[in-house]
């Protein structure tokens, strides 16, 4: 049922990167803040050494919990022998809730046919982790949704995650969801020239299949200035609730239902 959703939840920030520089001097004020008003979030790694690094920089915030990867641009650069072993270690921490971000990014200026096969590589290999281990998949596309669609369908099953960052159409949308996937929805909502295809396409995605996440430091809502922390949540479930039709309360508390029931918080 479209109306049949867990009441009196807090907000969830479905993708973040606190453990980025940029928040050295304000990490403590902002951890603290979300620990006042109850915000929970899922942290992701960017670069391999993240994996531990962000551990690190949020010990002691109980509401955090984290994704095991290695962003796909950052492939080439694991140096790590045991990096594998490594992070299936890391996968069946308490504390891990997904897979990812893993994925293929093509806007990369420097592509190369080595560079595209270290990525899909990697795509694969996470894909399996996360299937091995009954975790969600954390899913980033950029320029690339052919073909990761491609890899996707040929492993034949059903998928549990997010598309991270989604900016498509309709269309791009119910092709990800007929594979299981649930769309992550963020700053990019608020883009009203950049991201028309995304606005448009949120009135037909079923709210069953949205979470919402700030990919803080990056994608800061429209209008703002500076690096986006998850303060801004409320402003992209405001747009996305002004493009559904429908109050921002229902927004925040199915979304953050969808995120609890798809990462099992």
């Amino acid at each position: 049922m479209e109306n049949s959703y867990e009441k009196d939840l807090p907000w969830i920030d479905t993708h973040t990167h606190l453990h980025a520089k940029r928040f050295n001097r304000e990490r403590g004020n902002i951890l603290r803040w979300m620990q006042d008003t109850g915000i929970r979030n899922i942290e992701i790694p960017i670069e391999y050494d993240s994996n531990f690094l962000m551990r690190e920089k949020l010990a002691g915030f109980e509401n955090a919990r984290f994704a095991a990867g290695v962003h796909p641009t950052r492939v080439s650069k694991i140096t790590a022998k045991d990096a594998r072993k490594q992070l299936e270690k890391l996968a069946v921490y308490p504390d891990t809730v997904a897979i990812g971000e893993t994925g293929l990014d093509f806007h990369v200026a420097t592509l190369d046919t080595e560079f595209v096969n270290q990525m899909e590589e990697w795509f694969e290999y996470f894909l399996d982790l996360a299937d091995q281990v009954n975790l969600p998949v954390i899913l980033h596309t950029r320029e690339a949704d052919e073909r990761i669609l491609e890899i996707l369908k040929k492993k034949r099953r059903q998928f549990k995650g997010v598309i991270h960052c989604f900016q498509g159409d309709v269309e791009l949308a119910n092709q990800y969801m007929e594979l299981g996937f649930h769309l992550g929805i963020g700053g990019s909502v608020t883009y009203t020239d950049r991201c028309s295809a995304l606005r448009k396409a949120i009135t037909d995605i079923p709210m069953e299949r949205i979470v919402l996440e700030t990919d803080c430091p990056y994608l800061t809502p429209e209008s703002l200035e500076g690096y986006n922390t998850p303060k801004n949540l409320p402003l992209i479930a405001g747009m996305v609730a002004e493009l559904k039709g429908v109050d921002i309360i229902y927004v925040k508390e199915k979304t953050a239902h969808n995120a609890k029931k798809l990462f099992g918080l």
